[in-house]
């Protein structure tokens, strides 16, 4: 193994072609699997039959019109449709208490609901309402 990033059965690159910061390696494959690789092999994302699923190591950051995107200290999470499922807490947020609430033109809203088990968080997203998961404050 020469260090490279493996993104299934049928498609590899070696260390040399998976350094791409800024621009990305895109191949495609003869079943029609296009694949895109950032970050020498930690963003992950492909395109199948109209299914879009965006891996950021082990964090699925977008499935079709989900989003669970980590961005400082916070993830903000939504769905275009509504969702009730599970994602991977980034290891920031691991093992902490966590606040949730929406996010509204008018400011913070009431959370959805939501639970935590080990390194994962099951939360309702409701259609087209963004949602912010950060760590709590001592005292909040």
């Amino acid at each position: 193994m020469d260090g490279g990033a493996t993104w299934g059965p049928d498609m590899r690159l070696s260390a040399s072609e998976s350094q791409f910061a800024h621009h990305p390696a895109i191949a495609a494959t003869p079943g029609g699997r296009v694949c895109c690789l950032w970050e020498a092999g930690q963003v992950v994302a492909e395109n199948t039959d109209h299914h879009l699923l965006v891996k950021w190591g082990d964090l699925t950051v977008a499935e079709d019109d989900d989003r669970f995107v980590p961005r400082g200290n916070a993830v903000y999470a939504y769905s275009l449709r509504g969702a009730d499922r599970e994602w991977v807490l980034p290891e920031t947020l691991r093992g902490r208490d966590l606040d949730v609430f929406s996010l509204s033109a008018a400011g913070r809203a009431p959370a959805p609901a939501f639970r935590v088990a080990g390194d994962r968080i099951r939360i309702a997203l409701p259609p087209r309402a963004p949602v912010r998961i950060v760590a709590r404050t001592t005292g909040g």
